[in-house]
């Protein structure tokens, strides 16, 4: 079995690698793999499934997707996203020992280290898809296999922590992760290596963080870095105001895909800009469907073609927490703290060695980039949750 879940973790992204970069097509090979990996269980000697407090309330975490699917038919494919990934857990957690958690990760390090090379190659001007035009000059992208620099950054940050499992030379995946300029993805590495080194080697932890301090000085002189991380905010903290207050008018939720496509009279969100790339002031605006999402678009195109500026439809808060209370309600970030506290419980009373570390870093590092970032609405890294979850759960086992 750790065969077909190396070959499930190495070909998904690879998938998009080779031209399938729609992200319809990419979730529906997730999907299909998924199934593929829960049938496959089958055919392998298998555990009794424990039903205690995390797996119970991660049940009633897909219910609940699958009950706000029901009350607003919409979203059908996010649901099956959500289905898939706890089958795919499921199967984990009643088929994987601790040694093939290893053998996994180590499969994981090879993977990481061919996208890496893909990298250095894009660096050097190189890149097997051919010249990308990006604001309106032919430059090679530097996002490896992932055509995304966040999703790149993410992606490489939960390879570095799973890695510290065997040599803190993964700390050199830092330099990949500078290059994906990507915020939630520092945001997140950085919380996932600091709480393994905080209990397993507190000298290291001191030590990066020393370092971390030292650097924050030329950090903050990147204008690269500090550019995105601008751009970032203007756009997102006026956008959170907005979807929050939207979210307290209606703490049920709106439905499953509701954000990124609203049925009719809804509402979408459009940032629209006046300065360039990098402006200073950005204003997110909504507006009720009420002529067909076309038309819709058109309309605003239309403006600003008129008033000059530019406008950019927005398909996700990059904030999985206000997407969650959003779409699924409040009560959707209710049974997640459930959650998170059944985790940190199950790790409190487990003997926390090494590979519950590593396991519970991977964690804390998703959970934190989604605070800025959305990873489970991108296949070609969310896929890696279900994962990393099961493998949580049998280190944690006494």
């Amino acid at each position: 079995m750790k065969w077909i879940i190396l070959l499930y973790i190495i070909l998904n992204p690879l998938f998009f690698w080779v031209d399938c970069d729609q992200r319809n097509v990419q979730q529906l090979f997730y999907q299909l793999s998924s199934i593929l990996v829960f049938c496959a269980g089958f055919y392998f000697p298998q555990k009794s499934l424990k039903f205690d407090k995390l797996n119970a309330s991660i049940a009633t975490f897909v219910i609940a997707y699958i009950l706000a699917w029901l009350l607003n038919m919409n979203g059908w494919f996010v649901a099956q996203n959500v289905i898939f990934g706890f089958l795919v857990y499921i199967t984990i957690i009643k088929v994987f020992n601790k040694e093939d958690i290893e053998f996994v990760f180590k499969g994981l390090g090879y993977l990481t280290a061919f996208c890496v090379i893909v990298l250095a190659f894009q660096m050097l001007g190189w890149d097997f898809r051919g010249t990308v035009i990006i604001r309106g000059l032919p430059l090679t992208a530097q996002e490896s296999i992932f055509f995304q620099r966040s999703a790149m950054g993410m992606f490489f940050g939960h390879s570095l922590i799973a890695l510290l499992l065997f040599s803190p030379i993964s700390l050199l995946l830092l330099l990949p992760i500078k290059a994906s300029l990507s915020t939630g993805a520092f945001l997140g590495v950085f919380s996932g290596i600091f709480f393994f080194y905080w209990f397993r080697k507190r000298l290291f932890f001191w030590i990066i963080l020393g370092c971390l301090i030292l650097s924050s000085f030329f950090i903050i002189r990147n204008k690269s870095l500090m550019n995105e991380a601008k751009q970032g905010f203007q756009i997102r903290l006026p956008l959170w105001s907005i979807v929050i207050q939207d979210i307290v008018r209606n703490p049920i939720g709106h439905g499953l895909d509701s954000f990124a496509n609203p049925k009719d009279n809804y509402y979408r969100y459009y940032n629209y800009f006046k300065k360039g790339f990098y402006a200073s002031l950005r204003l997110v605006k909504k507006d009720k469907i009420l002529i067909g999402k076309e038309q819709f678009d058109q309309y605003y195109l239309e403006q600003a073609a008129t008033n000059g500026g530019q406008v950019e439809f927005i398909d996700h808060p990059h904030n999985e927490y206000i997407s969650l209370a959003y779409e699924i309600g409040l009560q959707g970030l209710i049974i997640l703290g459930f959650i998170y506290y059944f985790i940190w419980d199950r790790f409190k009373k487990s003997k926390r060695n090494a590979l519950t570390c590593v396991c519970t870093g991977v964690l804390i590092c998703m959970a934190m980039e989604s605070l800025l970032q959305f990873p489970f609405h991108l296949a070609r890294v969310g896929y890696l949750l279900p994962i990393i979850l099961g493998f949580f759960y049998i280190s944690s086992e006494d």
